[in-house]
């Protein structure tokens, strides 16, 4: 367990001392202090597919496929979790149906799935980890799924614009 959390923490060097030590009680009387230790996410890693829907406004501009500066914050911890786990990512963008015709949409989601791609190298994701870049469009979701009571809800089109990450592990993938 100290190994997995020393090497999830992200330390220089994790070693085991295999010294045999006596067991005796502690001569000590000096409370020790409690030393913070982040959360470990998984020790083994991934068993399943992991998916992360990101919605994007978090990445993008609306009608935009350019990365937005702040992608980076979102982009980086996907990164490494593939990166450190050696997973097989799949990237889904998807428009919202409020606007647009159905080839603009599904070129807009493919653009910023492909973006999102590009991302992920440049983060340091291997290119042969990633197995599917595909754009959606709207999903088959008419511009009824924005709506609310007869109103345009842009709280729910804003849900629909998104691009949905699946990290998962190669024996997990069907051949």
């Amino acid at each position: 367990y100290w190994l997995a959390i020393c090497h999830a923490t992200g330390a220089a060097i994790c070693r085991i001392d295999d010294t045999p030590r006596p067991i005796r009680p502690s001569l000590s009387t000096t409370p020790v202090p409690i030393v913070g230790v982040p959360p470990v996410p998984s020790v083994v890693g991934p068993r399943h597919p992991i998916r992360r829907p990101i919605p994007a406004d978090q990445l993008f501009a609306l009608n935009s496929a350019v990365l937005r500066p702040g992608a980076d914050a979102v982009l980086a911890p996907v990164a490494q979790q593939a990166r450190r786990w050696s997973l097989l990512v799949s990237i889904t963008g998807q428009a919202s149906p409020d606007g647009g015709t159905t080839q603009y949409n599904t070129e807009l989601s493919w653009a910023r799935a492909f973006a999102v791609r590009v991302r992920l190298i440049a983060l340091g994701v291997p290119a042969a980890q990633i197995i599917r870049v595909v754009g959606i469009g709207t999903a088959h979701q008419t511009s009824d799924a924005c709506f609310v009571h007869g109103h345009l809800d842009e709280g729910k089109c804003e849900l629909l614009r998104r691009v949905v990450i699946v990290l998962s592990p190669a024996s997990s993938v069907p051949s």
